[in-house]
């Protein structure tokens, strides 16, 4: 029985997860879900869906934080993405990730938006031109975040 129970901890050993792979990949899926939260917000708080003008709800990213802000609305175009909204779980916004792991791609405003279909965008008017990736790096472990361009879906990878 013992030497069942250390071939078992030797084979099991070798593919434990670091502590630093869960600890990103922890962050990713956090800001992943967060993501979609902000498209399911938009989605169901939006009181026309087929009105392009407004994009009811983003997240602003910086390479250490982020946080979930109410959009653009056509009444007050000025106000584009600079409310703030209770997060879900009470965090304290905006969130702390990390320090300088993230880099973005195809979001040239450090924020992205959702119409009331869910559909992203990179600014008021401009819907994603391709698929926005976040990428956070830390302990030399990578993960990935892509947004498409086209339905506005999270994967973490």
């Amino acid at each position: 029985m013992l030497l069942l129970a250390a071939i078992l901890a030797a084979g099991l050993i070798p593919r434990a997860p670091s502590s630093e792979s869960l600890t990103i990949l922890g962050r990713a899926d956090q800001l992943a879900s967060d993501i979609r939260y902000a498209q399911m917000l938009a989605m169901t708080t939006t009181t026309n869906p087929a009105l392009t003008a407004r994009r009811g709800y983003c997240i602003r990213l910086t390479t250490s934080t982020y946080a979930i802000q109410e959009g653009y609305d056509a009444v007050t175009p000025a106000n584009n993405c600079i409310t703030a909204v209770a997060h879900p779980a009470a965090l304290q916004q905006p969130l702390q990730l990390c320090s300088g792991c993230m880099t973005l791609t195809n979001l040239p405003n450090n924020y992205v938006q959702f119409d009331g279909l869910g559909i992203p965008y990179s600014a008021a008017a401009t819907a994603l031109a391709a698929n926005a990736t976040i990428q956070l790096i830390d302990g030399g472990i990578t993960k990935t975040i892509t947004i498409s361009a086209v339905t506005g879906r999270v994967v973490v990878q």
